[in-house]
């Protein structure tokens, strides 16, 4: 009797502490391994994401760049620019940014061109690098907004026609005033004395790009030569010895002007009469979004935002692209 009732209370008996400890650890082990693997597709999801963020954002403006360029047109005015490339801040505070980059320097530059609408009739666009909160700021590197910008200025008539345009995105050319338009609707410059909100294109502009470190644009010849600090002067374009008279008197431009050079870098080039550059080179690095939350989220320390950029240089994302232009007149 009294065996029977030992055998029957054996065989009911439950696990015992050490076979509990087991199976607990061993379940611990397999949550954590799966939430280790959900952790990590998390994570390569929202990189993911942000790639493809920065990705479509850095595409579309150079999209719409592209179009824009080969639109681009030869006013066939002399010392009157119709397409112009300088840096969009002083040369000095570029140079302060060698550290940022191994292998480059980065570079924040704008561009300015005319687009040929009808015979007569042309009108200005371009894109510039400013302050993300206001573009009629000037952006203190190595982080700017790019912007676009297009002519909102007042048509003008050339001398001895009556008929004056109504239109408020063009200006005529070809005229004894075309020069002296010219100038004032594409050679705005920021750093001759002027307050950037006195120039038309720091006001009338639209938001492209956020985040934009490197914004390069580098014009070359039919050749495929850069206009750069390397190229050779004796073999640039010669203004011609006769050129029409402007009313107002405009200063005498080259056809191809590469102005001084600081650092390295050309602070412009300016392109008049019918001289164009054959093929444009837009090179543009942007911060992801994620990433451009995590700088504005720093201290406004100059050292401390550039060690942040230098030890995430993986994650800026880089685009090239050139874009053919047709250097014809109209």
């Amino acid at each position: 009797m009294f065996s029977r009732t030992i055998i029957r209370r054996t065989a009911q008996r439950g696990f015992s502490l050490i076979e509990m400890l087991v199976a607990v650890g061993l379940l611990s082990v397999v949550i954590l391994a799966l939430y280790a693997m959900f952790d990590q597709t998390q994570r390569a999801l929202r990189s993911s994401v942000g790639q493809v963020d920065v990705f479509e954002g850095s595409r579309s403006a150079l999209e719409l760049m592209s179009k824009d360029l080969e639109h681009a047109r030869p006013a066939g005015v002399f010392d009157g620019p119709h397409f112009v490339t300088r840096l969009s801040v002083a040369p000095n505070l570029i140079e302060d940014q060698d550290a940022l980059f191994q292998e480059r320097q980065p570079v924040l530059q704008e561009f300015f061109a005319t687009r040929n609408v009808t015979d007569q009739q042309w009108s200005v666009f371009g894109y510039f690098i400013a302050n993300e909160n206001d573009p009629s700021l000037r952006t203190t590197p190595p982080i700017g907004t790019l912007y676009r910008y297009e002519d909102r200025g007042d048509s003008q008539r050339i001398p001895g026609e009556n008929v004056v345009t109504n239109t408020p995105v063009r200006f005529l050319v070809r005229g004894r005033s075309a020069a002296a338009s010219l100038l004032n609707h594409v050679l705005g410059r920021p750093f001759a004395g002027q307050t950037l909100a006195e120039w038309p294109y720091r006001t009338n502009s639209a938001r492209v790009l956020d985040g934009v470190l490197n914004f390069k644009v580098t014009p070359y010849d039919e050749v495929g030569r850069p206009y750069n600090v390397f190229y050779p002067t004796n073999q640039l374009p010669v203004r011609p010895a006769s050129v029409p008279a402007s009313d107002p008197a405009v200063p005498a431009l080259a056809p191809v002007q590469l102005s001084h050079a600081q650092g390295g870098l050309l602070t412009e080039t300016t392109f008049t009469g019918t001289a164009m550059p054959s093929y444009v080179e837009i090179e543009v690095d942007a911060l992801e979004p994620r990433l451009l939350d995590q700088y504005r989220a720093l201290p406004e320390n100059p050292a401390i935002r550039n060690r942040f950029l230098t030890n995430n240089l993986a994650r800026i994302q880089s685009f090239r692209q050139r874009v053919p232009l047709r250097p014809f007149l109209r």
